[in-house]
This record gives C-alpha cells, structure tokens and sequence, in this order.
C-alpha cells in the first residue's frame, strides 16, 4: 500500500482471566454434514456454565447417535455405549471443543489452534439425532431421538441435510426435549464442506456480566510546561483499566495534548484499548503537551469513553511561556519534492540557521552545510513525506512548508503472479524490542477492502491477539502492520515502525509464534508453526529473534500449511536489521529494480568537461513491459522537477544514461530518473544527484552576469561576442552556447585555462591574427557546433609559397589549403636530405626531400606544409586559408629525423609548424627539457622575399634563395631575411611553419606552457599592418648589435651579434644561428672560433672590449660599391665604440663617422673584416645624433633594381606611396595607397640614375637613388 502516516489510534489488546460463577452445562453449538463422500461431519461442544469444566471418568463427556428415528434410551441396560467418551481435559468457559472427522480436526487445529479437539469418524446423516449428556446428565440434543424426519431435519429454511449450521447468539440452554425444527437453535452457515467456517470459534458469551466499569488514576495531572518555540513537555502518566466491558475504550486528547501507550515514543490524538473477555488490565497512559503551540495556558480535558460504561475525564494544566527568543523567518525553500538524496536549500531572511537541524517527516535529514542565512540538507534514506522542521540553536523551532518524497508508484504495473486471495509477504523480528512487521500482499487484479480481514498473533500456540486491518489495497500493492514504534537499541531506518500503515502496540512474535490471517472467521494463511513449545525458528537456525521472512514468488499463497521453503530467511544479527524490501514486495508487480543509482560526478576546479549520470535496473516482471527512463532536473529556487528533453547540452535523456555535455550554468542543478515499466504509473525513482562545484561562473548574455571574468571563471557565451568590441576574455573554462558566436578578432585573445566547448548550433570564430590560447595541456576541447580558424597571407605573386601548419585537428590539405594550387603543396623529408655532391650549393643531390602532398592528406598536427599561391600572373593577391574542426590542445609530439648525409652534423633541417590557433614563444619550446636536447637553437623562417630566378644559385633551371629565411635564436634574437622585412620577435604565429636544425632524432613535444597571447601578427608571408617587434624594454635590454652588409641594387644580409649569458665564442645550438647556403646573391656573417658562418651569435658577456670576426660573400659579377652600417644596437653597445677594420684597405672605420662603404669583386672573403667593440664612449653633440638617426632610418629602407624591375624593401613601415624622377627632376612614375612592406614596379627606358623618393605609412619621407 502507498505510505500513509501512521494511523494515530493505536490499539492495544490484553489478556485476562476473570471467572464467573455460572451451572454446569454444554450444548451443540455447530454440526456439519458432509454435502458429498463420506467427510466432513462433526459437532462443536459450547461451554455455557460460566467456568472451566474439567473431563474425567465421571464427569465424562458423551455423544450419543438416534439413527433413522431410533430412540436414545435414558439410561442403561437399554443406553448403548456412548459414539465418544471425553473424560480428559478441560473446557474453559465460553470455550469449544470440536468432536469430528480428520479433515475438520485438521481445519479447526489450523485455524483456532487453541481449540481442543476430539478425532472421530461420525457416519449420521442429515436424518439422524444425537444427544450429549455430562456426567451422565443429559444437556442437549440435535433433533428428536425416537423420531425419524425421512432424509433431514428441516424447517424455516434450516436444513440437517449436507450443511454447515451454528446456534443463534443468545440460545444459553440445552434442549433436553429434542426438536423437529432445526431453525429454532440454528442458523445455515455454509455447504457441508471445507472450509468448515464457523468451527472452533465460540458464540456470544452466555454469561451475564455485571455492569461495564472504567478505572482512572490519578483524575488530574498538572505542570505541563515548556517555553514556545521549544518542546514538547516533559511527560506524565497515569493508569487506565476496565471490567464488564461491551466495547472498546476509547481515549481521546484534547488539542493541546497529544497521547501514547510507550514512553518517549508513538504519541497521537486518540488510542484504543481492546478489551480481552470484557476487560483491560491497568495500562499506562503517557502524555505531554505538543511542541510548537503559541504562548498561553492549557487547561483542556482529556476523555475515556467505551459504549455502556461511565466515561471517565482526566484534567490536564499546562503553560507555554512566551520565548525571549526569535525564531528564524524562512524566506525560501527548495525543492519542496524530490527521491531520497534530494538537497534542499532553505534561505532565512532574518535569525540564524547557523548549526540547525532539520526533519523532513519527522527524519532528521542529513546536514550538509549551514551558515546565518542558508541551510542546505540531503533528503535521507527511509524519509517520509511530511513538514519540514528546522531547529535552530537557540534553541527555536520552525515548521515550514511539506515536503513530498518522490520513490515510486504502482498503479499500472504488470503482477508477476497473480493470486485469488491477500497473502502473508513478509515478516519480520527485530533483533531487540518488540517490533514486528507483517506485510500483507494483494496480488489479485482486484481493489480489496481490509475491512474483512484480520491479523491473528499466537505466541506460544496460544490465541494472544487479533488486528483488524483497515484500509483499501490496489492490485499489485502491499499493506504494512507493524507491532511497536521503536527498537531503542538499533537505531536502524525503519527501526521505529516508520514504514507501517498501521501499527497496533503488542509483543511481537519470537520462538514458538504463528501468525493467521483471516478473512472474516476464516483462516486463510498461515506464517509459522502454531504450538506450545515448537521452537521452529531456533530449528531453522535462526535462535528465538532477529529474522526476515520474504515469501518466494515460486510460493502457493495463500496456504494454510507452512513451509520455510517457500521464503527466503535473513537472520538479523548485531543490529543489522534491514527494513528495505517492507512495502516492496517484488512478486507482485513488476515495479523496476534499480541495481546502480547514479552518482554525483567529482568535477576538478575550472573544469567543463562532459559529464553523465546512469542507473542500472532490472525489469520488475521479465517479459513484462520494457523498461524505460526518464531524466528530470531541478534548478536552484525551483519547488519541483521537470523531464528533461534532448538538446545541445543534455542527451540520452530517455535512456539509462544522461549525458550533459558542458556544466556551465549547470552549477547546483539537480537530477533523478524515473526508471519505468514502459509508464509514468509503473517506476521507481533513482536517488536524486546534484551538479557541485565551486569555481565561479559568469555568463555573457549581452553584458557579464557576474563581472568581467577571470582565469579562475567559468564563463558561457549566451550572446554573440565580439572580442573587438568587449574586449578579451580570461576564463578558466568557456563553452559557446547555442545560436550565439565568440569571434575573436585581430590582436585579442581568448585565454582558457582547462576546457573548450562549443555546443551543436554555436559557432566560434577565431579570425586571422585573433589567438585562442588554452593552459592546460589536460584540458579538453569539444565542439559539437562550428570552430574555424582563419589565415590570410600577405599579397603573392606567381610561384610564391606559404608555410603552413594547422591549428585543427582532422582537416585535410583540400579543406585548409584550398586557395593554393594542389600540384604545389609540399612536406619536407629530412630523411632524404644529402649536398654531398658537388656543387655544395646547399640543395639536395637528387631532388627528393620536398615530397608532393595530395588534397586528401591528413593534416598532421605539429608538422609543416608549404603551398604555392594559385596567382596566375604577376599582380599580387592574397590567400586565405581556413581550417575547420577541433583545435589542437595540450601536447603534440613530432618525430624529428636526421639527414641523408652522416657526414654534417648542419644540415638536419626538419620543418615543423605551430600546431595552436595562437602564437608560441620560441624559447619556451627550445628551452623544454624534452627538446632542447634534440634541437639547434635557431628557427629559420620563410619570407619568399626574392623572386623565384634562373640567376639564383641551385639544380633547377629556376631557385629560390636561402637568403629569405629571416632567422631567430632563443639565446640571442633575431636577424632578418637576407632580402630584408622583418626580424623575428621570438614568437611563431599560429599555423607558421618553421625549420629547425636537429642536433639528435627524437620527438619534440609542443605544450600549452608555450603559448602566449601576443605575438600572433608576425606571420611570415602573412598580410599584417604593423608588426611590433617585441623586443625587451631598453630596462631589460640584452647587449646586442644588428649589422647590415647592402648595396645601392638592393643586396642585403644582416647579422646580429649579442652578448649574452651562458654563451660561448664557440658555436652554441641556443645563442648561434648558421647562415644558410643556397641562392644567395650576398651573404653576410659573423665567424665563431671554430670558423662556423653565422647569422646570429651569441658570445660570453661583454666586458669592456671585444673582437669579432666578420665574413662575407657575393656572387654579382661585378665590382660595385657596398656598405656596412648598424641597424640598431642596444644595451651597453648602445654607449660603446663600434669600429670596423678592413685589412685589405687597412682601414679602421669609426661607425660614429656614418657608414662603411667599399669596393668589391666576386668571391668570398673570410679574412677582410674584423669589428672592434669597446667601453670608449662615442662622442657625438646634437647633430650627429640626429644624422645617427636618419641614417638608421635610411637602413630600413632598401631599393634595388632586377630584370628591370625596382623593387622598395621596408623592414618595419608599411610603404604609402612611390615616386621616381630622373636627374633632371621630371616625375617618370607615382603610386600611391601602396601599402604593403615590399613593392615591385617596372620602368622602361634606357639606363640612367632614378631618384626615388617613398613616403612611409607613418609619415616619414625618404630619398634613394638607383641605377636602372
């Protein structure tokens, strides 16, 4: 049965033995007579004389049989010998004793085991008489003896003949005369068969008693107090007892008062006590006044009432004093219904929750924390539905609102077994007290009404109790009767009677006990074996307590014969009790069997990561209705629960597992599943789980819901986002929602410490020089949506290439690469690598370390790709390339390889990429202990500036030249390519491909440490605006020095010079980087002790002078006029004495004096040059710093001519506009909104000087001249 409160009557039966004094005699109070065979037949023998008769030879007991109308002689010689002598044993007062065949035995001794009974096989039939005598002395007969009726007594109804009949209530009186009639003493009870209904229960006393009298002592109790807000009082008692009683005593408390039958426990507004034989021993009546009633006196009467008696009143005097205290208000609870495991948050807008306690249907629920204003709890296993009561500590109590436990419901699941009748399911003894719980089971397809039936107690083989049952049972449901309201000693769930829907105080059952259940007077289920001295359950092994009988589903039930096979048995022990299986009696109806609960996901700080929920269950009723799920939530503040539907955050939510793909806004979120037998009406309910974390969260909804966020905050994107409009975003974890887009623009970040979401139907955006930048290597990227990563070049012309490397994972080279020709899109194989034949020109022998790479090739995370733009002409177009899928996160390794050629340790060029969506800092991926042992420390970098030529150095009719490589150590910085642009800042820009020079073969391994947030505008043959060199601030500024070799046609190499710690004057792989070969018009370096050509290197600190040796070579085929100036020096060099001395001239040349120009041949000269640095201060007034600086400008600016082209170079500004002039001054060519580092124009006519005048996107005009 679906739990209710317990009744609040509580009744108690007694036993007592009372005598009156009354004349011997018995009459026949029942006679059945077989309706078909030989069985049953028998009488009942009804003591009416008001005491026990005790059966001895003299005082036998005798039955006599008239057959067919034969007389019963009175006394001998003609009295036959009697059919049944009794001469043993007693007959108590208003007892039965039953006389028949086998088979009524056998019914009286199962349903009224306390009945003696005598075994005799009669043969009357319904015409024949019978007469019983006492002593010899006649006391009754059936029928008339000597008169013969044909084939039955009958008369007004009543017939002798294969029935069933009792005597009337009230006939106190044999009939000594005889009868022809038999409906004067006797009513039909039933057909003359088993059941013998009616058998073994003895009629209406024939004892007049006297009148019905109730005993109470004391008649007034006074004193019950306590102070509002707190109680209840402290209890008092007094005793009750009744004689003579028709009817029940009935006590019923006034308002104020509430009533029990056991101390400290089961207190109501009304108890019942059930007389035994009209009375009821003295019983002590406990009472106190409620708890939580205002402040006031009560003076109330409680009254004792029974039907025909004298009521009896008891005067009660209690006061409840005002309380100084103040309870707390509450301003909120929820959720107000929930299954057990439910947090309820209860806010207070005033007093203090602060170590409160709370109950939820009288269960203290589990305190899981509290503070002033906010009391959270847990909904505890065994909970009722019932008020919320909080407790503070002053102490003061508060009732708020009722809470419903959700658990199951049974109203349309399938039976598993269906029967014709209620059945004994389950019992139960506690290991210590008296509580006992009796499970009734209603396994028909019908709705039956309690009413009728009734629970019987034996103890001992003695009829102790009967419990009328109440109530109606559903098919498929159970009713629970429990005899006690508490086990003191195993405080187990369950242990107070809190599971029954009645309880009725008695002593339970143990050892020798049975228990009946009857349908009206009949018996029709037994538990245990009835007997005086049986001790049944110690021979199962269970000793004399502590035990759960759970009836099998494979049981015939009912079953008036007992069989411990047909149960299952747990033996409690120690105070294991365990109540589970009370009111969930699994054979009757196919409710689910929940076998896992869901638990609550532990969700490590700053994380978003997926998670789910799942429960396990079995089919209550195999072959029955399938299972089915459902999944519902409960936000915070909300009082209920809602189904939850499939959508971008939630699925599976129809199926045992519940998947929630980002936590965000999720936080304090509760859920449960109904797991169902295919219906809302047939589930039980998972135990309820909660979402728990504490990292913040704040949600873009159009502004921040909880402030700008931080690295420690989750944030939801629940609006569009544009990152140049709101500004960057900080999170520790982020997840796009659906319909809305995160679009990072140029130059802002999105900066996440642990995980990435974008759910189905959001989109995120990173845009071409915008940075996604993640934290932590274990973080999690999920998009279920859109990610697109954009890249755009800078302008290219025909046969240019890009180097490229993706930022996603899973994409192939069609997908990204798209806008480049697919017949020209490369990986270099380092494997295949070898210039070991002549001519040394730094290409590979056979031309196959460039290997071809078809559109359907997987992008390999970490590796380097070059494409050639698809520009069918001259005219420079950009190229945009857009890679698609989940961003590359956390570590990346990828395999270096060695060359071909053993021989060189300096030519192991591996080309690898940055596989992130943002820009890493190079010394940070040298410098991690896992690849710094595998690498050089220079990063070469492509810029294409030289146009592809057959002029060029190399094994093709047309070469590239090495010279475009703009290099970059991590020890020393950067120098640019030997074309001019750009110097390396130190970060490589996302999806930049780079080579590297390996030192070893291994795998290096790219990680989130290593990325950054700026940087991500110095893409190598990338469209940019201005790129920030990012170099150290003149506080932190290394001791370095640019140099730069050029000539008026535009040759250019440059080398940077740095002195810096931890550097040697030897070749170092972190401070040096090689000046490549291959291509090169003019090639400028600087030369280490052991004569390596260097573009970059590092040497020890500087301490007040030093020496460098430079070299140089050129491959132009004539003698022109070349320079040396300094592009920048910074640090001490800043202040020192830069001089350069030409051996061939023997020239010393102070820079302070502008540049150094010479004269030189082909060839290559590694003896010419050597710089000398020292502290001498340079001496210099206002003007020659200004002319300093103008000459350091005119040294970004580089003009050459080639294939009758001019060519403007700017290393940093982009170029606004071009004019050339001839000598005279006439303007031969303008063009303005240029704007782009590297411009190229043709100019016809004959050869002649050109001046070139350039104006700079920042304002800054200069003049050039070159020879065409």
């Amino acid at each position: 049965m679906r739990k209710k409160a317990p009744l609040s009557k509580i009744i108690v039966f007694f036993l007592f033995a009372a005598q009156f004094g009354f004349s011997q005699s018995v009459v026949i109070s029942q006679y059945i007579e077989t309706s078909s065979g030989s069985t049953p037949k028998g009488i009942e023998i009804f003591n009416i004389s008001g005491t026990d008769i005790v059966f001895s030879p003299t005082n036998s007991l005798d039955v006599y049989q008239g057959t067919n109308g034969a007389a019963i002689p009175p006394v001998p010689p003609g009295l036959p010998s009697p059919l049944v002598s009794i001469t043993s044993g007693t007959l108590p007062k208003d007892g039965v004793w039953v006389i028949g065949t086998a088979d009524l035995k056998t019914y009286v001794t199962t349903n009224a085991p306390g009945v003696s009974t005598t075994a005799f096989t009669f043969i009357f039939n319904g015409n024949d008489a019978l007469q019983i005598r006492l002593g010899g002395v006649i006391q009754d007969n059936f029928g008339m003896p000597g008169v013969d009726p044909g084939t039955a007594w009958t008369g007004g109804g009543v017939s002798t003949a294969n029935n069933n009949i009792a005597i009337k209530d009230g006939i106190c009186s044999g009939d000594l005369a005889g009868w022809t009639d038999p409906s004067i003493r006797f009513t039909t009870v039933g057909a003359g068969s088993i059941p013998a209904t009616g058998f073994g229960i003895a009629p209406a006393s024939c004892n007049v008693p006297t009148s019905a009298t109730i005993n109470v002592s004391p008649s007034s109790l006074s004193g019950f107090n306590y102070t509002e807000f707190s109680g209840p009082s402290a209890q008092q008692s007094f005793a009750v007892s009744g004689t003579n009683l028709t009817d029940d005593i009935t006590l019923s408390a006034p308002a104020g008062y509430e009533i029990s039958t056991v101390s400290g426990s089961g207190f109501g507004n009304a108890i019942l006590l059930v007389p035994t034989s009209g009375s009821v021993v003295s019983t002590t009546i406990y009472v106190r006044l409620k708890a939580g009633l205002t402040a006031g006196t009560y003076n109330q009467v409680l009254t004792i009432a029974s039907a025909g008696a004298t009521s009896r009143n008891i005067n009660l005097a209690g006061n409840v004093v005002a309380s100084t205290c103040t309870p707390a208000t509450i301003a909120s609870v929820s959720p107000l219904s929930g299954p057990e495991g439910t947090v309820v948050t209860i806010t207070a807008s005033s007093g203090n929750l602060a170590g409160a306690s709370v109950s939820i249907g009288g269960v203290n629920a589990t305190v899981l924390s509290s503070s002033a204003t906010t009391l959270k709890v847990a909904v505890p296993a065994g909970a009722k539905s019932g008020a919320i009561v909080i407790e503070d500590t002053q102490p003061c109590d508060v009732s708020t609102s009722v809470f419903t436990v959700l658990s199951s419901d049974k109203t349309n699941c399938d039976v598993v077994n269906s029967f014709a009748e209620l059945f004994i399911s389950e019992v139960t003894d506690a290991t210590s007290g008296s509580l006992s719980y009796v499970e009734i089971a209603n396994a028909t397809p019908n709705t039956i009404d309690m009413s009728g039936y009734t629970v019987r107690f034996l103890n001992n083989g003695t009829l102790t109790t009967d419990i009328p049952l109440t109530g109606i049972l559903a098919p498929g449901d159970s009713f629970t009767l429990a005899t006690n309201t508490a086990d003191a000693n195993c405080p187990v769930i369950g242990g107070n009677g809190s599971l029954a829907d009645q309880i009725n105080v008695f002593s339970g059952v143990n050892d020798n006990d049975c228990i009946s259940l009857l349908k009206g007077a009949v018996v029709i289920d037994v538990w245990g074996v009835c007997g005086a001295s049986t001790n049944w359950t110690s021979n199962l092994g269970l000793g004399t307590k502590g035990y759960d009988f759970q009836r099998k589903s494979t049981s015939s039930a009912p079953n008036l014969i007992f069989n411990s096979a047909d149960w299952t048995i747990v033996d409690f022990d120690n105070c294991n009790d365990n109540y589970v299986d009370i009111e969930n009696y699994s054979p009757i109806v196919g409710l689910p069997v929940i076998t896992a609960n869901p638990i609550p996901p532990v969700i490590p700080v700053c994380s978003i990561v997926p998670v789910s929920f799942t429960v396990s269950a079995n089919e209550g009723m195999s072959g029955g209705k399938a299972l089915a799920f459902q999944w519902y939530y409960s936000a915070p503040g909300d009082a209920g629960w809602t189904a939850l539907t499939n959508s971008a955050i939630f699925s599976g939510v129809t199926t045992n597992t519940l998947s929630v793909s980002s936590i965000v806004g999720l936080n304090q979120y509760q859920f449960y599943c109904q797991v169902r037998e295919d219906s809302q009406t047939c589930f039980r309910a998972s135990v309820g789980v909660q979402l728990d974390f504490t990292t913040t969260e704040s949600t873009w909804n159009g502004t921040w819901t909880n402030g700008t966020p931080l690295n420690t905050t989750l944030v939801a994107i629940d609006a569009d986002f544009d990152t140049a409009v709101n500004g960057n975003i900080d999170a520790c974890g982020l997840v796009v929602n659906p319909s809305y887009l995160l679009d990072i623009k140029a130059g802002n970040y999105v900066n996440i410490v642990n995980d990435l979401t974008v759910l189905a139907g959001a989109n995120l955006q990173v845009q071409h020089e915008g940075s996604l930048v993640m934290g932590s290597d274990t973080g999690v990227v999920t998009v279920n949506g859109n990610l697109d990563v954009h890249k755009t070049t800078s302008p290219m012309v025909q046969y240019d290439y890009s180097y490229w490397s993706s930022p996603v994972n899973n994409t192939t080279i069609a997908s990204a690469l798209g806008a480049f020709r697919p017949n020209y899109i490369f990986r270099f194989e380092t494997s295949n690598f070898a210039d070991i034949v002549a001519p040394f020109d730094g290409f590979d022998d056979d031309g196959n370390d460039w290997v071809r790479v078809s559109g359907g090739t997987m992008m390999t995370p970490g590796v380097g790709y070059i494409g050639m733009g698809s520009v069918p002409n001259a005219t420079p177009q950009t190229h945009n390339a857009v890679f698609n899928g989940v961003v590359n996160n956390g570590l990346i390794s990828v395999p270096l390889s060695l060359s071909a050629n053993n021989a060189d340790n300096t030519d192991d060029w591996n080309l690898i990429g940055n596989p992130y969506p943002s820009a890493i800092d190079a010394a940070a991926f040298y410098n991690d202990p896992n690849n710094s042992p595998l690498l050089g420390g220079s990063f070469y970098l492509w810029t294409h500036n030289t146009a592809i030529s057959n002029l060029l150095n190399g094994p093709d009719k047309f070469n590239f030249t090495s010279n475009d490589y703009a290099i970059f150590t991590v020890g020393t910085g950067g120098v640019q390519a030997g074309s001019g642009g750009t110097i390396p800042a130190g970060k490589i820009a996302s999806g930049q491909a780079f080579f590297v020079e390996a030192i070893a073969a291994g795998n290096v391994q790219f990680k989130n440490s290593m990325r950054v947030t700026t940087g991500n505008n110095q893409f190598f043959r990338a469209n940019r605006s201005r790129i920030d060199l990012d170099l150290e601030s003149s506080a932190n500024e290394l001791d370095r020095i640019w140099l730069n070799l050029t000539n008026e046609q535009g040759a250019f190499s440059q080398i940077l010079i740095g002195y810096i710690e931890g550097a040697t004057d030897n070749t170092d792989v972190k401070f040096d980087g090689l000046r490549l070969d291959g291509g090169n018009y003019v090639s400028f370096y600087s030369l280490a002790d052991d004569n390596t050509h260097l573009a970059i290197q590092g040497k020890s600190p500087l301490d007040d002078k030093d020496t460098v040796r430079l070299g140089f070579e050129t491959q132009i085929d004539q003698v022109i006029p070349f320079q040396i100036s300094i592009q920048k020096a910074e640090g001490k060099l800043a202040k020192y004495q830069v001089v350069l001395e030409d051996k061939y001239l023997n020239v010393f040349h102070d820079f302070v004096d502008g540049n150094y120009v010479f004269n030189s041949d082909p060839g290559v000269y590694k003896d010419r040059f050597t710089l000398f640095i020292s502290k001498k201060a340079k001496q210099k007034d206002k003007n020659e710093l200004e002319d300093d600086d103008h000459e350091e400008k005119e040294s970004r600016i580089s003009v050459y001519s080639e294939d009758k082209k001019v060519i403007v170079n700017s290393s940093t500004e982009l170029i606004s506009e071009v004019s050339f002039f001839d000598m005279t001054g006439r303007l031969i060519k303008n063009e303005s909104d240029i704007n782009i580092l590297k411009y190229k124009t043709v100019l016809r006519g004959k050869s002649e000087i050109i001046i070139v005048k350039i104006l700079l996107q920042n304002g800054e005009r200069l003049t050039k001249k070159i020879k065409l």
